[in-house]
């Protein structure tokens, strides 16, 4: 089959869970001797680029940047985008044979009334409403947000209803998507995010004193109630902090006025690479999150057989198993969190054996070569209906 991917970014140009995706995948799909292209955005200065990059054909497509509309920016980003998107693929659709959505890349189809006739999948990673709700924490929304909600999740709907094939990435997603559309057909499957081993140079001896924090630097993570905890701990630990967001100046504000900037340290954005090697570094990892629909990091931690702690929330719980490959904890809850965090910094045998689950647990659950079988077998399930 000739696949076309749409993703806006791709993860050597922004790390995050569906850049991930969509390029593990898409290696996958070559493996099984499909072709493989991915249409992502490129810069409106070089114009429309093609080239291969470890097999796959690159389609960089320029588009108008969100940062030419500072007030609305991240609307804008994604809805010039999914218009330069929309209008190419109506143009170039005969050369391929179905085209894959990854999360809001390639809604523009539907929202630009394109005449395209290939069969459609789409990978539901998350929700607009959902996602703008949680990252505010139920604070007002912006007059933008307001706006990027109502536009996205219109395009959102339609793809529920039009798209030859749905995909959700835990059953946590899979429940969002039907506050959208409550007659889910069985277009709609559960296929998680996928994790393999990530070989990095030998490393010294892990810190058995290191935590990890691995996410964008936003309320919706958990960061001040995680930060909060670091002021409970009873064990002599400090925790790393990888990522960026909008956050990063009141978290070092925050780390100041709290005498915690011998503790806690923030360490920017990093890459792959850098974040496997940093995982294996720490004697667990954590994730506070308010909302996931899967949490991947948790996933690439377990796979370097380390630990983990995390808010027990739908989406979570389907990937941590409390007691068996990590802690779970109260989402928000900061003494219940430092609680979990001195029970597994004080006992050495039972983060050992955590870790070993957890490796044990997604290599059998969470394999590549697992999670491109069901995508394969879901492409040609529903294709001879098409």
């Amino acid at each position: 089959m000739r696949i076309l991917y749409i993703v806006k970014t791709l993860p050597f140009q922004y790390k995050g869970g569906i850049q991930t995706h969509t390029w593990k995948l898409s290696q996958k799909m070559l493996e099984r001797g499909h072709e493989v292209s991915i249409l992502c955005g490129g810069s409106l200065k070089r114009g429309f680029k093609k080239y291969e990059l470890e097999g796959r054909s690159i389609l960089e497509l320029p588009y108008l940047p969100g940062r030419k509309f500072p007030f609305l920016k991240k609307i804008s980003e994604e809805v010039f985008f999914n218009w330069a998107a929309a209008r190419w693929l109506q143009t170039n659709q005969n050369s391929f044979d179905l085209v894959h959505l990854q999360g809001r890349s390639g809604l523009g189809i539907y929202g630009f009334n394109s005449r395209i006739s290939l069969p459609i999948f789409h990978t539901f990673h998350g929700l607009i409403s959902v996602e703008r709700k949680m990252n505010t924490l139920n604070e007002k929304l912006s007059i933008e947000d307001k706006f990027h909600v109502r536009i996205f999740s219109s395009w959102e709907k339609k793809s529920l209803e039009k798209s030859n094939g749905i995909i959700a990435v835990s059953q946590k997603m899979k429940s969002d998507l039907r506050t959208l559309n409550k007659n889910l057909s069985e277009r709609a499957s559960i296929i998680p995010n996928g994790i393999e081993p990530f070989e990095v140079e030998e490393q010294d001896q892990p810190n058995e004193n290191n935590l990890l924090f691995v996410a964008r630097l936003e309320k919706l993570k958990g960061i001040y109630p995680l930060l909060e905890a670091m002021l409970l701990v009873k064990n002599d630990l400090r925790l790393f902090i990888i990522g960026e967001g909008s956050q990063k100046a009141e978290m070092e504000a925050f780390l100041k006025e709290n005498a915690l900037s011998d503790k806690v340290f923030l360490l920017g954005s990093k890459n792959e690479k850098e974040v496997f090697a940093q995982i294996q570094k720490s004697r667990a990892l954590i994730l506070p999150s308010f909302h996931e629909t899967q949490g991947i990091v948790l996933m690439e931690a377990n796979i370097c057989k380390k630990p983990v702690l995390a808010s027990n929330i739908p989406g979570i719980n389907e990937v941590v198993k409390d007691g068996f490959n990590g802690l779970l904890f109260e989402a928000g809850n900061a003494k219940d969190m430092a609680a979990k965090i001195d029970q597994l910094f004080s006992d050495q045998q039972l983060s050992e054996s955590l870790g070993k689950n957890g490796f044990q647990w997604v290599q059998e659950q969470f394999s590549w070569d697992k999670i491109a079988d069901l995508t394969e077998l879901n492409y040609q399930q529903h294709l001879q209906h098409a």
